[in-house]
Formats: C-alpha cells, sequence, structure tokens
C-alpha cells in the first residue's frame, strides 16, 4: 500500500502508525493499572476479587445459559425459547397458591369482620392515609440507585431523576391516584426474570440459576414512599420485635453477634452453683440452633398476610393498596434475548421489591415472640435467618428448653 507514496509521505505514514500503536499500548497499560487498583484492590469485597480473578483464568462458566438445559420431567431445552419457558414454568410453580378450605374459611370471615370496621382514617384521607407530597417523592427519587436495569416498561432510575416540574407533578398525580382508590397499574405488577448461574453448580440444571427480577422503576418508587409511611408506623408502634435487626434503620447483624458473643461471655464468667453439678469449667453451656426456612418469602399467602396487617391495625386504606400491589404478579424469563411465556405469581413476596423486606419482618414478627416465650431461650433473627441460644449448667438442660413447643 506504500509503495506508490513517496519517501516523505512514507515516513510520516510510518510515524503516525507508531505514534498509534503507542498510543493504544499506552491506553491499554493505563486502563489495566486502572482496573488493578479499583476492582482488585478492594479489601472489603474479596469474594466479587476471587470471582474476576476465576473468570480471568476460565474457571468460572458465563452467567447466562449457554448450553442445554434440563427441563420439564427431565427434557433437555435447547433453543433459548424453550429455555426461557422451562425457567418462568419453575419459578412460578414455586410461587403457586395451595389453598386449604379449613384454613381460608375463618380468614375469610375475619377479613370481612376487620374490613366492615374502616380505616382508623374514617375516611377523612389524613395522616398516614393522606395523599402523598412532593416533598416525599423527590425524597425517594434522590436515594433510588443509578445505573440499574430497567423493567419491561423500559424506564430507567435515570429518566425519574431528570424529570421537570410538569412530569413531576403528573407522576405524583398518578400515585396519589393509585393510593386514593389501591388501583396498581398493570405495568407495575409485571417483571422480566434473568437467570444467572450461581458459582460452581451444574449449568444444566434449572436450579442452579439465581433469578434475577427486573421491574418497573416507576412501582419502585411507589413503594419507597409507602414502605416510608410503612416503616414510620411500624417503629412508632414497636410492632416490630427488637430481636429483628434486619432491614431496619441504626440496626445491623453486628447488633445480634454482639449479644450473642455477650450473652455467652457472661455466661462462662458466672459462678459455678454451689451443690449443683455441672459440666466441664464454666458455670454454663450453651446450645445454638440455627433455623433455615425454604422459601420463606416465596410462600407467602396474599390473603394472611392481609389478614395479619389488620390485626396488626395498620390503616385500611395502606393495606388495602399493598393487597392489590402483590395480586396477579406476573413475569416472563428472558435467556439471550428471548422471552418465555407469561406466567402468573399467585403467592410470596415479589423479588426486587422495595416493599417486601418491610413486610417479611412484620409478617415473622410472631414467630420471635412464640420463641422467645420459651423459658431461658435467646432470640437472633435478621430477616428469614433465625437462631435461638439457650443456657443451663448442663448440656442435657439445653436440649429439653430447646425441644419445647414455641408458643
Amino acid at each position: 500500500m506504500t509503495s506508490n507514496l513517496c519517501p516523505a509521505t512514507r515516513e510520516r505514514w510510518k510515524a503516525a502508525k507508531k505514534a498509534a500503536a503507542a498510543a493504544e499500548e499506552s491506553a491499554r497499560t493505563r486502563t489495566f493499572r486502572d482496573f488493578v487498583s479499583t476492582e482488585l484492590n478492594r479489601p472489603s469485597s474479596i469474594g466479587r476479587v476471587s470471582k474476576i480473578l476465576q473468570r480471568m483464568e476460565g474457571a468460572v462458566p458465563e452467567s447466562r445459559p449457554g448450553q442445554a438445559i434440563s427441563g420439564d420431567c427431565g427434557k433437555l431445552a435447547i433453543e433459548d425459547r424453550a429455555k426461557a419457558n422451562a425457567f418462568v414454568r419453575t419459578y412460578a410453580a414455586v410461587s403457586k397458591q395451595v389453598r386449604c378450605p379449613k384454613r381460608d374459611r375463618p380468614v375469610k370471615k375475619e377479613l370481612v369482620s376487620l374490613r366492615d370496621n374502616g380505616c382508623t382514617c374514617l375516611d377523612t384521607k389524613e395522616e398516614a392515609c393522606a395523599p402523598f407530597s412532593m416533598k416525599e417523592m423527590e425524597a425517594q427519587i434522590r436515594v433510588l440507585k443509578s445505573r440499574k436495569a430497567p423493567g419491561p416498561d423500559q424506564v430507567c432510575t435515570e429518566h425519574l431523576r431528570h424529570l421537570g416540574p410538569t412530569a413531576k407533578a403528573v407522576l405524583l398525580r398518578l400515585i396519589n391516584q393509585t393510593w386514593a382508590d389501591a388501583t396498581i397499574p398493570s405495568a407495575w405488577r409485571r417483571a422480566t426474570i434473568i437467570p444467572i448461574l450461581k458459582t460452581g453448580k451444574n449449568p444444566q440444571s434449572v436450579t442452579s440459576y439465581r433469578p434475577i427480577a427486573l421491574t418497573s422503576h416507576v412501582a419502585k418508587l411507589a413503594e419507597r414512599m409507602v414502605g416510608a409511611r410503612l416503616s414510620q408506623i411500624a417503629e412508632a408502634r414497636n410492632l416490630i420485635p427488637a430481636e429483628q435487626v434486619g432491614f431496619r434503620r441504626g440496626r445491623s447483624v453486628e447488633e445480634n453477634l454482639g449479644r450473642l458473643v455477650q450473652t455467652v461471655q457472661d455466661g462462662w464468667n458466672r459462678p459455678r452453683p454451689a451443690g449443683r453439678p455441672t459440666e466441664g469449667k464454666t458455670a454454663e453451656k450453651f446450645a445454638l440452633v440455627a433455623y433455615d426456612f425454604s422459601r420463606a418469602y416465596d410462600k407467602i399467602d396474599h390473603r394472611m398476610l392481609q389478614l395479619k396487617l389488620l390485626r396488626l391495625q395498620l390503616p385500611l386504606c395502606m393495606v388495602n393498596w399493598i393487597f392489590q400491589f402483590l395480586r396477579d404478579r406476573r413475569a416472563r424469563v428472558e435467556v439471550n434475548g428471548c422471552l418465555s411465556e407469561e406466567r402468573p405469581f399467585r403467592a410470596g413476596l415479589p423479588q426486587g421489591s422495595v416493599l417486601a423486606p418491610t413486610l417479611y419482618t412484620l409478617w415473622s414478627a410472631d414467630l420471635v415472640s412464640d420463641l422467645r416465650s420459651v423459658p431461658g431461650t435467646s432470640v437472633f433473627m435478621y430477616a428469614d435467618d433465625t437462631a435461638t441460644l439457650s443456657g443451663s449448667c448442663r448440656m442435657e438442660s439445653d436440649r429439653r428448653t430447646l425441644e419445647q413447643p414455641a408458643g
């Protein structure tokens, strides 16, 4: 190509090529140094660094399913659409509602009785039932997380943050309209699920993938506004027990760990009882039992949750909105750009929902009360992770305490 050029032009072309190669090499070196100094130099995220290094070495497979998976009845799904349908059927089956007439009849009867009593606002729409203000909406827009994938409506968080005064007024009017009559737009109850392969799991099994639900950011904004009022009522009335530290402002798992360690150390340092047989060198022995609830969020019955919230004397207007928000939720699964058929999710708290953590803490509050009723038992709870600790001078006594029925 350079044979037809004059010597001076050829030399300039060679110099420009060398300069471009040097600039590319310099940019590549600078990018790698930034990557090492930021992504790989994170002491607080060792797991993330480990995954990055394993992916660089080819030890971690791609997160999206790129091969055949075992679908319904053990049949292999090869095409992306067949894989997506296999995923959505599995996820919908987990959130399938199981009706029990013997249990449902008293629940319906009590619900009718509580609803007939009306709302605590006496239909005046004041205090917790009042329309949302522009200040409330703007406060929740500011805490929305950026750079998040949009839901089926393709609205991103950045769109909401850059709305003008007129658009914000229209959005607030829409949210207040849903709040007033508890009518939730269908787009707010739709989700697109992306299956992500878990580390070290078999890529041919549907259960080896973690479902990530992408929902509407407009719905999340409305959830945050409702959730702020719900959390304020729950904290003011002490509806959530102190042992539950999950998803609560100013509380963390370190609080439960500190209480656990302090309880054990106090028991070990306590004087040994006179005239009573003890085991070992310490005054007290402790037994810790950890509970793992399978599908804790996915199996919650919506009607029973509604009854639980009304028993806690939450405003009927708020409970009706939450109940309608949970009802008739539908989702599709996307695999390599192919969408599955739409399936209903009739039970459970939706993944990715802002309200779900607070609703679960209210739902599980009775569990803490029942476990606390067992003498000599301390309860530790973070969301659905639950543990009980019992102590005495003999392990046999601890075992009998743990075997006592709660409630």
